[in-house]
């Protein structure tokens, strides 16, 4: 009798967020870096190393932070260096870095522009910049609840 085995399930980290063709996926660039580096994402953001675009990855492990610079062509890991953390950055958030982004792209599909933790009227929240065609979208979701507080155009 022939059996079937499934489909093994997709990863959380293989989906794409979006990326420009010919660009790591943050999701990989984000476990790149936590690899390079143990610890909690805290912040996303675009940035460039001389002509090299990069992926600008804060991790928090304890209370020390570290930026990871990850190459958005081949996801390989390029620079470290110290990050000092913001007060916010040194709190524990229910709701990682991932799910705040996925949970941004659900309500707008596009691309991550970024990501960090802040606090929204005493609220701990994750701000998520998402580019959707020509215009940006700022999101304020729950760091601890994973709710949209707020949406609005960047």
């Amino acid at each position: 009798m022939a059996t079937s085995t499934p489909a093994p399930a997709e990863s959380p980290t293989s989906a794409s967020a979006s990326p420009t063709p010919g660009e790591a996926d943050v999701f990989a660039a984000m476990t790149a870096a936590t690899t390079a580096v143990p610890g909690t994402v805290v912040e996303v953001g675009r940035d460039r190393e001389g002509t090299t675009a990069v992926w600008e990855i804060g991790v928090r492990n304890g209370s020390s932070g570290t930026e990871v610079y990850v190459n958005r062509a081949t996801g390989e890991v390029i620079r470290q260096r110290p990050l000092v953390l913001s007060r916010e950055q040194r709190q524990d958030a229910a709701v990682t870095a991932e799910q705040a982004i996925r949970t941004a792209q659900a309500d707008t599909p596009g691309e991550l522009m970024e990501l960090d933790l802040g606090t929204e009227r005493g609220r701990l929240v994750w701000e998520v910049v998402v580019r959707a065609g020509t215009r940006s979208w700022e999101f304020y979701i729950d760091a601890q609840d994973g709710t949209i507080l707020r949406r609005q155009r960047d």
